[in-house]
C-alpha cells in the first residue's frame, strides 16, 4: 500500500523493534456497516524481504557462514508505503474481494 504522493506518514512502518507490538492489532469497520469487522495484525515476517532475510540469517548461522545481513529492511523510519496480508473473504462488495479484484487486474 503507498501514499499517492510518496509522502511518508507517521507509524508507517514494515517492521517495529518494540516487543510491545508483537500481536498488535487494529479492528477496522465501515461506519455504514457496523457489523461487518476485520482484525488485522502486525506481523513483521509475513514481508517478504524480511521474511527472505531471516531465512538467510537462520541458514547462514547454522552453516556457519560469514553473516551478511540486510539490517536497512528492519529499520524504524516511517515510510511512505507499507505491506499488508490480507485474507480474501470472497464477500459481494468486501474491502478484501475489491483488493484481490484490483491486484487481479494490475496483473
Amino acid at each position: 500500500m503507498n501514499t499517492t504522493d510518496n509522502r511518508n506518514v507517521k507509524d508507517w512502518r514494515n517492521w517495529f523493534s518494540d516487543v510491545q507490538m508483537i500481536g498488535k492489532h487494529f479492528l477496522i469497520y465501515s461506519q455504514a456497516i457496523k457489523d461487518v469487522k476485520r482484525h488485522y495484525t502486525i506481523c513483521n515476517v509475513m514481508i517478504p524481504e524480511n521474511r527472505n532475510e531471516l531465512i538467510s540469517l537462520c541458514t547462514q548461522i547454522i552453516k556457519g557462514d560469514f553473516i551478511n545481513f540486510n539490517a536497512r529492511l528492519f529499520g524504524d523510519s516511517d515510510q511512505s508505503s507499507i505491506c499488508v496480508t490480507v485474507k480474501n473473504y470472497k464477500g459481494p462488495g468486501g474491502l478484501s474481494t475489491q483488493l484481490f479484484a484490483a491486484v487481479t487486474e494490475e496483473e
